[in-house]
Protein backbone atom coordinates (compact mmCIF):
# COMPACT_ATOMS: atom_id res chain seq x y z
CA UNK A 1 0.00 0.00 0.00
CA UNK A 2 1.43 3.38 -1.03
CA UNK A 3 1.14 6.49 1.15
CA UNK A 4 -1.78 7.73 -1.00
CA UNK A 5 -3.66 4.46 -1.24
CA UNK A 6 -5.86 2.40 1.03
CA UNK A 7 -5.49 -1.14 2.29
CA UNK A 8 -7.21 -3.50 -0.16
CA UNK A 9 -8.50 -5.60 2.72
CA UNK A 10 -9.97 -2.58 4.52
CA UNK A 11 -11.48 -1.14 1.36
CA UNK A 12 -13.11 -4.42 0.38
CA UNK A 13 -14.48 -4.83 3.92
CA UNK A 14 -16.04 -1.37 3.67
CA UNK A 15 -17.62 -2.26 0.33
CA UNK A 16 -19.06 -5.49 1.74
CA UNK A 17 -20.65 -3.49 4.57
CA UNK A 18 -22.65 -1.43 2.04
CA UNK A 19 -26.19 -2.51 1.15
CA UNK A 20 -26.51 -4.90 -1.77
CA UNK A 21 -28.04 -3.13 -4.78
CA UNK A 22 -27.60 -2.47 -8.49
CA UNK A 23 -24.51 -0.48 -7.50
CA UNK A 24 -22.67 -3.58 -6.21
CA UNK A 25 -20.98 -4.47 -9.49
CA UNK A 26 -20.08 -0.82 -10.08
CA UNK A 27 -18.36 -0.66 -6.70
CA UNK A 28 -16.18 -3.70 -7.35
CA UNK A 29 -15.07 -2.53 -10.80
CA UNK A 30 -14.27 0.96 -9.52
CA UNK A 31 -12.41 -0.41 -6.47
CA UNK A 32 -10.15 -2.59 -8.63
CA UNK A 33 -9.21 0.39 -10.79
CA UNK A 34 -8.74 2.66 -7.78
CA UNK A 35 -6.49 0.23 -5.91
CA UNK A 36 -4.26 -0.09 -8.96
CA UNK A 37 -3.46 3.63 -8.97
CA UNK A 38 -4.42 5.09 -5.58
CA UNK A 39 -5.04 8.77 -5.08
CA UNK A 40 -3.13 11.14 -7.40
CA UNK A 41 0.13 12.52 -6.03
CA UNK A 42 1.99 15.76 -6.68
CA UNK A 43 3.83 13.91 -9.47
CA UNK A 44 0.62 14.15 -11.49
CA UNK A 45 0.51 17.42 -13.42
CA UNK A 46 -3.09 18.22 -12.47
CA UNK A 47 -2.22 17.72 -8.78
CA UNK A 48 1.22 19.32 -8.85
CA UNK A 49 0.40 21.88 -6.15
CA UNK A 50 -2.09 19.88 -4.07
CA UNK A 51 -1.04 17.08 -1.74
CA UNK A 52 -3.82 14.63 -0.90
CA UNK A 53 -2.00 13.09 2.08
CA UNK A 54 -4.60 14.58 4.51
CA UNK A 55 -7.40 12.90 2.55
CA UNK A 56 -5.57 9.56 2.60
CA UNK A 57 -4.98 9.87 6.35
CA UNK A 58 -8.67 10.49 7.11
CA UNK A 59 -9.71 7.72 4.74
CA UNK A 60 -7.46 5.14 6.36
CA UNK A 61 -8.63 6.14 9.85
CA UNK A 62 -12.27 5.79 8.78
CA UNK A 63 -11.71 2.41 7.14
CA UNK A 64 -10.53 1.00 10.46
CA UNK A 65 -13.91 1.69 12.10
CA UNK A 66 -16.33 1.80 9.17
CA UNK A 67 -18.14 -1.39 10.15
CA UNK A 68 -19.12 0.23 13.46
CA UNK A 69 -20.38 3.44 11.85
CA UNK A 70 -24.13 3.83 11.50
CA UNK A 71 -26.19 6.22 9.44
CA UNK A 72 -28.48 8.26 11.72
CA UNK A 73 -32.22 8.19 11.22
CA UNK A 74 -32.39 11.97 10.92
CA UNK A 75 -30.31 15.07 10.33
CA UNK A 76 -27.52 15.52 12.93
CA UNK A 77 -28.21 18.36 15.36
CA UNK A 78 -25.40 20.67 14.24
CA UNK A 79 -26.37 20.25 10.57
CA UNK A 80 -30.02 20.94 11.38
CA UNK A 81 -29.03 24.21 13.07
CA UNK A 82 -27.04 25.29 9.99
CA UNK A 83 -29.96 24.34 7.75
CA UNK A 84 -32.29 26.60 9.73
CA UNK A 85 -29.92 29.49 9.11
CA UNK A 86 -29.87 28.81 5.38
CA UNK A 87 -33.63 28.37 5.15
CA UNK A 88 -34.19 31.71 6.86
CA UNK A 89 -32.30 33.42 4.06
CA UNK A 90 -32.74 31.20 0.99
CA UNK A 91 -36.22 30.15 -0.11
CA UNK A 92 -35.73 26.82 -1.85
CA UNK A 93 -36.88 23.24 -2.00
CA UNK A 94 -34.28 21.65 0.30
CA UNK A 95 -32.83 18.14 0.26
CA UNK A 96 -30.39 17.18 3.03
CA UNK A 97 -27.93 14.56 1.79
CA UNK A 98 -25.39 12.46 3.69
CA UNK A 99 -23.39 9.56 2.23
CA UNK A 100 -25.53 9.74 -0.91
CA UNK A 101 -28.77 9.29 1.06
CA UNK A 102 -31.51 11.90 1.45
CA UNK A 103 -31.96 12.26 5.21
CA UNK A 104 -34.73 14.83 4.95
CA UNK A 105 -36.67 16.96 2.50
CA UNK A 106 -38.08 20.37 3.33
CA UNK A 107 -40.22 21.99 0.68
CA UNK A 108 -43.24 24.29 0.79
CA UNK A 109 -46.41 22.18 0.69
CA UNK A 110 -47.80 24.53 -1.96
CA UNK A 111 -44.84 23.83 -4.24
CA UNK A 112 -45.34 20.81 -6.50
CA UNK A 113 -41.84 19.72 -7.45
CA UNK A 114 -43.19 16.86 -9.54
CA UNK A 115 -44.35 19.41 -12.12
CA UNK A 116 -40.75 20.14 -13.01
CA UNK A 117 -38.49 17.37 -11.78
CA UNK A 118 -38.29 13.70 -10.90
CA UNK A 119 -35.92 12.57 -8.15
CA UNK A 120 -35.10 8.96 -7.36
CA UNK A 121 -32.36 6.91 -5.74
CA UNK A 122 -29.59 5.96 -8.13
CA UNK A 123 -29.84 2.32 -7.04
CA UNK A 124 -33.48 2.26 -8.17
CA UNK A 125 -32.74 3.34 -11.73
CA UNK A 126 -31.58 1.34 -14.71
CA UNK A 127 -28.63 3.70 -15.12
CA UNK A 128 -26.74 2.75 -11.96
CA UNK A 129 -24.13 0.90 -14.00
CA UNK A 130 -23.36 3.92 -16.17
CA UNK A 131 -22.09 6.32 -13.51
CA UNK A 132 -18.80 8.06 -14.18
CA UNK A 133 -15.62 6.40 -12.86
CA UNK A 134 -12.89 7.72 -15.14
CA UNK A 135 -10.21 8.97 -12.71
CA UNK A 136 -9.02 8.13 -9.17
CA UNK A 137 -11.39 10.56 -7.45
CA UNK A 138 -14.55 9.44 -9.25
CA UNK A 139 -13.47 5.78 -8.89
CA UNK A 140 -13.09 6.15 -5.13
CA UNK A 141 -16.52 7.76 -5.07
CA UNK A 142 -18.08 4.91 -7.07
CA UNK A 143 -16.31 2.21 -5.03
CA UNK A 144 -17.71 3.40 -1.69
CA UNK A 145 -21.00 4.85 -2.86
CA UNK A 146 -23.81 3.85 -0.54
CA UNK A 147 -26.32 5.36 -2.96
CA UNK A 148 -26.90 8.48 -5.01
CA UNK A 149 -29.59 10.59 -6.62
CA UNK A 150 -30.85 10.84 -10.18
CA UNK A 151 -32.52 14.19 -10.83
CA UNK A 152 -34.31 14.84 -14.12
CA UNK A 153 -35.76 18.22 -15.02
CA UNK A 154 -38.45 17.70 -17.61
CA UNK A 155 -39.91 21.05 -18.56
CA UNK A 156 -40.45 24.67 -17.63
CA UNK A 157 -38.73 26.47 -14.80
CA UNK A 158 -39.63 26.29 -11.12
CA UNK A 159 -40.39 29.41 -9.08
CA UNK A 160 -37.72 28.48 -6.54
CA UNK A 161 -34.39 26.66 -6.77
CA UNK A 162 -33.73 23.07 -5.77
CA UNK A 163 -31.17 23.04 -2.99
CA UNK A 164 -28.97 20.15 -1.83
CA UNK A 165 -27.25 20.50 1.53
CA UNK A 166 -24.43 17.97 1.93
CA UNK A 167 -23.64 17.06 5.53
CA UNK A 168 -21.94 14.18 7.35
CA UNK A 169 -23.95 11.26 8.68
CA UNK A 170 -21.40 10.74 11.46
CA UNK A 171 -20.28 13.73 13.58
CA UNK A 172 -18.48 11.99 16.47
CA UNK A 173 -15.52 10.33 14.73
CA UNK A 174 -13.20 10.59 11.70
CA UNK A 175 -15.37 10.12 8.65
CA UNK A 176 -15.03 9.65 4.88
CA UNK A 177 -18.17 10.05 2.79
CA UNK A 178 -19.15 9.81 -0.87
CA UNK A 179 -22.00 11.66 -2.60
CA UNK A 180 -23.18 11.35 -6.19
CA UNK A 181 -25.90 13.26 -8.04
CA UNK A 182 -26.71 12.62 -11.71
CA UNK A 183 -28.66 15.54 -13.19
CA UNK A 184 -30.39 15.60 -16.57
CA UNK A 185 -32.01 18.66 -18.11
CA UNK A 186 -34.41 17.59 -20.85
CA UNK A 187 -34.90 19.47 -24.10
CA UNK A 188 -35.76 23.13 -23.35
CA UNK A 189 -35.93 22.45 -19.60
CA UNK A 190 -34.65 25.12 -17.22
CA UNK A 191 -33.15 24.24 -13.84
CA UNK A 192 -31.90 26.31 -10.91
CA UNK A 193 -29.77 24.42 -8.40
CA UNK A 194 -28.00 25.32 -5.16
CA UNK A 195 -25.44 22.95 -3.67
CA UNK A 196 -24.14 23.73 -0.19
CA UNK A 197 -21.34 21.78 1.51
CA UNK A 198 -21.05 22.14 5.28
CA UNK A 199 -19.34 20.28 8.11
CA UNK A 200 -19.00 21.02 11.81
CA UNK A 201 -15.51 21.32 13.35
CA UNK A 202 -14.02 18.88 15.82
CA UNK A 203 -13.28 15.70 13.89
CA UNK A 204 -11.31 14.95 10.75
CA UNK A 205 -13.51 14.43 7.71
CA UNK A 206 -12.96 13.79 4.02
CA UNK A 207 -15.99 14.29 1.78
CA UNK A 208 -15.89 13.38 -1.92
CA UNK A 209 -18.81 14.63 -4.01
CA UNK A 210 -19.37 14.00 -7.72
CA UNK A 211 -22.08 15.76 -9.74
CA UNK A 212 -22.78 14.72 -13.34
CA UNK A 213 -24.89 16.97 -15.56
CA UNK A 214 -26.30 16.27 -19.03
CA UNK A 215 -27.82 19.30 -20.75
CA UNK A 216 -30.01 18.45 -23.73
CA UNK A 217 -30.85 20.72 -26.65
CA UNK A 218 -31.85 24.28 -25.73
CA UNK A 219 -31.85 23.51 -22.00
CA UNK A 220 -30.45 25.77 -19.32
CA UNK A 221 -28.94 24.94 -15.93
CA UNK A 222 -27.84 27.49 -13.33
CA UNK A 223 -25.78 26.13 -10.43
CA UNK A 224 -24.41 27.90 -7.35
CA UNK A 225 -22.06 25.88 -5.16
CA UNK A 226 -21.17 27.01 -1.63
CA UNK A 227 -18.31 25.18 0.10
CA UNK A 228 -18.24 26.14 3.76
CA UNK A 229 -17.00 23.24 5.89
CA UNK A 230 -14.96 23.82 9.04
CA UNK A 231 -11.39 24.83 8.33
CA UNK A 232 -10.05 21.45 9.48
CA UNK A 233 -11.92 19.42 6.84
CA UNK A 234 -11.00 17.92 3.44
CA UNK A 235 -13.50 18.46 0.63
CA UNK A 236 -13.24 17.45 -3.03
CA UNK A 237 -15.98 18.46 -5.49
CA UNK A 238 -16.10 17.16 -9.05
CA UNK A 239 -18.53 18.70 -11.55
CA UNK A 240 -18.78 17.07 -14.99
CA UNK A 241 -21.16 18.57 -17.57
CA UNK A 242 -21.98 17.79 -21.19
CA UNK A 243 -23.79 20.34 -23.34
CA UNK A 244 -25.90 19.75 -26.44
CA UNK A 245 -26.78 22.31 -29.11
CA UNK A 246 -27.99 25.72 -27.89
CA UNK A 247 -27.76 24.72 -24.23
CA UNK A 248 -26.66 27.08 -21.45
CA UNK A 249 -24.65 26.17 -18.34
CA UNK A 250 -23.87 28.78 -15.68
CA UNK A 251 -21.82 27.61 -12.69
CA UNK A 252 -20.61 29.78 -9.79
CA UNK A 253 -18.65 28.50 -6.80
CA UNK A 254 -17.91 30.18 -3.49
CA UNK A 255 -15.16 28.70 -1.31
CA UNK A 256 -15.01 29.73 2.35
CA UNK A 257 -13.87 26.78 4.45
CA UNK A 258 -11.85 23.60 4.45
CA UNK A 259 -8.25 22.83 5.34
CA UNK A 260 -7.96 21.32 1.87
CA UNK A 261 -10.59 22.15 -0.73
CA UNK A 262 -10.45 21.10 -4.38
CA UNK A 263 -12.99 21.88 -7.12
CA UNK A 264 -12.70 20.11 -10.47
CA UNK A 265 -15.09 21.48 -13.10
CA UNK A 266 -15.11 19.76 -16.49
CA UNK A 267 -17.38 20.83 -19.34
CA UNK A 268 -17.70 19.24 -22.78
CA UNK A 269 -19.40 21.45 -25.39
CA UNK A 270 -20.80 18.93 -27.86
CA UNK A 271 -23.20 21.12 -29.82
CA UNK A 272 -23.07 24.44 -31.66
CA UNK A 273 -24.62 27.48 -30.05
CA UNK A 274 -23.85 26.28 -26.53
CA UNK A 275 -22.89 28.80 -23.85
CA UNK A 276 -20.78 28.10 -20.75
CA UNK A 277 -20.20 30.54 -17.90
CA UNK A 278 -17.91 29.55 -15.03
CA UNK A 279 -17.20 31.85 -12.09
CA UNK A 280 -15.70 31.48 -8.67
CA UNK A 281 -14.62 33.27 -5.51
CA UNK A 282 -12.23 31.75 -3.00
CA UNK A 283 -11.41 33.34 0.37
CA UNK A 284 -8.54 31.62 2.15
CA UNK A 285 -7.28 32.17 5.66
CA UNK A 286 -4.44 30.74 7.73
CA UNK A 287 -3.77 27.04 7.09
CA UNK A 288 -6.16 26.75 4.15
CA UNK A 289 -5.36 25.26 0.76
CA UNK A 290 -7.98 25.93 -1.95
CA UNK A 291 -7.54 24.55 -5.48
CA UNK A 292 -9.80 25.30 -8.46
CA UNK A 293 -9.24 23.35 -11.66
CA UNK A 294 -11.44 23.90 -14.71
CA UNK A 295 -11.46 22.37 -18.18
CA UNK A 296 -13.74 23.33 -21.06
CA UNK A 297 -13.57 21.19 -24.21
CA UNK A 298 -14.96 22.98 -27.27
CA UNK A 299 -15.79 20.06 -29.57
CA UNK A 300 -18.33 21.92 -31.76
CA UNK A 301 -18.57 25.51 -32.88
CA UNK A 302 -19.59 28.18 -32.89
CA UNK A 303 -19.95 28.23 -29.10
CA UNK A 304 -18.95 30.49 -26.24
CA UNK A 305 -17.28 29.95 -22.87
CA UNK A 306 -16.22 32.46 -20.25
CA UNK A 307 -14.41 31.90 -16.94
CA UNK A 308 -13.95 34.49 -14.21
CA UNK A 309 -12.34 33.51 -10.90
CA UNK A 310 -11.21 35.76 -8.05
CA UNK A 311 -9.32 34.99 -4.88
CA UNK A 312 -8.42 36.79 -1.66
CA UNK A 313 -5.62 35.16 0.31
CA UNK A 314 -4.69 35.89 3.90
CA UNK A 315 -1.50 35.09 5.78
CA UNK A 316 -0.54 31.41 5.81
CA UNK A 317 -2.85 30.37 2.97
CA UNK A 318 -2.20 28.86 -0.44
CA UNK A 319 -4.49 28.73 -3.46
CA UNK A 320 -4.32 27.23 -6.93
CA UNK A 321 -6.13 28.11 -10.13
CA UNK A 322 -5.68 26.11 -13.32
CA UNK A 323 -8.15 26.88 -16.10
CA UNK A 324 -7.85 25.12 -19.43
CA UNK A 325 -9.88 25.69 -22.60
CA UNK A 326 -9.30 23.27 -25.47
CA UNK A 327 -10.61 24.09 -28.95
CA UNK A 328 -10.75 20.79 -30.83
CA UNK A 329 -10.39 20.41 -34.61
CA UNK A 330 -13.56 21.50 -36.36
CA UNK A 331 -14.79 23.75 -33.54
CA UNK A 332 -14.57 26.85 -35.73
CA UNK A 333 -16.25 29.97 -34.41
CA UNK A 334 -15.29 29.25 -30.81
CA UNK A 335 -15.12 32.20 -28.42
CA UNK A 336 -13.31 31.25 -25.19
CA UNK A 337 -12.17 33.63 -22.46
CA UNK A 338 -10.53 33.13 -19.06
CA UNK A 339 -9.51 35.50 -16.30
CA UNK A 340 -8.13 34.91 -12.82
CA UNK A 341 -7.49 37.80 -10.42
CA UNK A 342 -5.93 37.39 -6.97
CA UNK A 343 -5.49 39.75 -4.04
CA UNK A 344 -2.78 38.82 -1.53
CA UNK A 345 -3.22 40.39 1.90
CA UNK A 346 0.15 39.16 3.15
CA UNK A 347 3.61 38.31 1.89
CA UNK A 348 3.00 34.94 3.55
CA UNK A 349 0.21 34.04 1.13
CA UNK A 350 0.84 32.02 -2.02
CA UNK A 351 -1.06 31.62 -5.29
CA UNK A 352 -0.24 29.33 -8.21
CA UNK A 353 -2.24 30.43 -11.25
CA UNK A 354 -2.10 28.90 -14.71
CA UNK A 355 -4.75 29.79 -17.31
CA UNK A 356 -4.24 27.70 -20.47
CA UNK A 357 -5.46 27.61 -24.07
CA UNK A 358 -5.03 24.79 -26.58
CA UNK A 359 -6.31 25.67 -30.03
CA UNK A 360 -6.58 23.20 -32.93
CA UNK A 361 -9.09 25.08 -35.11
CA UNK A 362 -9.22 28.21 -37.24
CA UNK A 363 -11.51 31.23 -36.99
CA UNK A 364 -11.55 31.38 -33.20
CA UNK A 365 -11.48 34.15 -30.63
CA UNK A 366 -9.69 33.16 -27.43
CA UNK A 367 -8.08 35.03 -24.56
CA UNK A 368 -6.75 34.39 -21.09
CA UNK A 369 -5.10 36.37 -18.33
CA UNK A 370 -4.16 36.37 -14.66
CA UNK A 371 -3.20 39.01 -12.13
CA UNK A 372 -1.65 38.73 -8.68
CA UNK A 373 -1.27 41.78 -6.50
CA UNK A 374 -1.63 43.41 -3.13
CA UNK A 375 -3.89 46.23 -1.98
CA UNK A 376 -3.28 49.52 -3.75
CA UNK A 377 -1.36 51.81 -1.39
CA UNK A 378 -2.81 54.92 -3.02
CA UNK A 379 -6.35 53.68 -2.43
CA UNK A 380 -5.49 52.80 1.18
CA UNK A 381 -4.00 56.26 1.73
CA UNK A 382 -7.09 57.92 0.24
CA UNK A 383 -9.48 56.01 2.49
CA UNK A 384 -7.37 56.62 5.59
CA UNK A 385 -7.21 60.33 4.77
CA UNK A 386 -11.01 60.27 4.96
CA UNK A 387 -10.90 59.04 8.55
CA UNK A 388 -10.93 55.25 8.16
CA UNK A 389 -8.54 53.10 10.16
CA UNK A 390 -6.20 50.80 8.25
CA UNK A 391 -8.33 47.72 9.02
CA UNK A 392 -11.49 49.55 7.92
CA UNK A 393 -9.81 50.65 4.69
CA UNK A 394 -8.60 47.12 4.01
CA UNK A 395 -12.15 45.89 4.60
CA UNK A 396 -13.65 48.36 2.13
CA UNK A 397 -11.21 47.43 -0.65
CA UNK A 398 -11.40 43.67 -0.15
CA UNK A 399 -15.20 43.71 -0.05
CA UNK A 400 -15.35 45.68 -3.28
CA UNK A 401 -13.03 43.18 -4.95
CA UNK A 402 -14.93 40.14 -3.67
CA UNK A 403 -18.50 41.33 -4.13
CA UNK A 404 -17.85 42.07 -7.80
CA UNK A 405 -18.25 38.36 -8.53
CA UNK A 406 -21.91 38.58 -7.44
CA UNK A 407 -22.85 40.88 -10.32
CA UNK A 408 -23.47 37.90 -12.64
CA UNK A 409 -24.79 35.47 -10.03
CA UNK A 410 -27.15 33.01 -11.76
CA UNK A 411 -29.34 32.53 -8.65
CA UNK A 412 -30.39 35.88 -7.25
CA UNK A 413 -32.23 33.96 -4.50
CA UNK A 414 -28.94 33.39 -2.69
CA UNK A 415 -27.28 36.78 -3.33
CA UNK A 416 -28.07 38.33 0.07
CA UNK A 417 -26.83 35.29 1.97
CA UNK A 418 -23.59 35.19 -0.04
CA UNK A 419 -22.95 38.90 0.42
CA UNK A 420 -23.33 38.48 4.18
CA UNK A 421 -21.14 35.36 4.33
CA UNK A 422 -18.43 37.00 2.22
CA UNK A 423 -18.26 39.92 4.63
CA UNK A 424 -18.08 37.59 7.65
CA UNK A 425 -15.28 35.52 6.14
CA UNK A 426 -13.30 38.59 5.10
CA UNK A 427 -13.55 39.96 8.64
CA UNK A 428 -12.10 36.67 9.94
CA UNK A 429 -9.22 36.70 7.43
CA UNK A 430 -8.36 40.35 8.04
CA UNK A 431 -8.37 39.74 11.81
CA UNK A 432 -5.99 36.78 11.34
CA UNK A 433 -3.63 39.03 9.41
CA UNK A 434 -3.53 41.48 12.29
CA UNK A 435 -2.82 38.84 14.94
CA UNK A 436 0.89 38.77 15.90
CA UNK A 437 2.76 35.61 14.96
CA UNK A 438 3.65 33.60 18.06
Amino acid sequence: MTALNFSEESLQAAIRALPDSSLSSVRQAAASQFLADGLPSTKHEDWKYTNLAPAASVGNSWLQVVQRAKTPAGVPAAAAEYLQQLQSEVDACWFIVADGIVLARDCDSNFTAEDYVSIEKLSDTNQAGAILASDPITRLNAALLRDGLRVRFTRGCSDKPFAFLFVDAEESMPHMSQNRIVIEAGEQAQARILMAHWAAPGHERFRNTVVELALHEASGVDVVQISDPATDQVLINTIVATQARDSRFHFSSFDFGGALLRNDVKVSIDGSGANTQLAGLYLAGAGQHIDNHTRVDHRQGPAHSNETYRGILGRGSRCVFNGKAIVHPGADGTDANQSNHNLLLSEEAEIDTKPELEIYADDVKCSHGATVGQLDNAALFYLRSRGLSRSEAVGVLTRSFALGILSDLPLTDVADYLASRIEERLDEIIAQNQTPIT
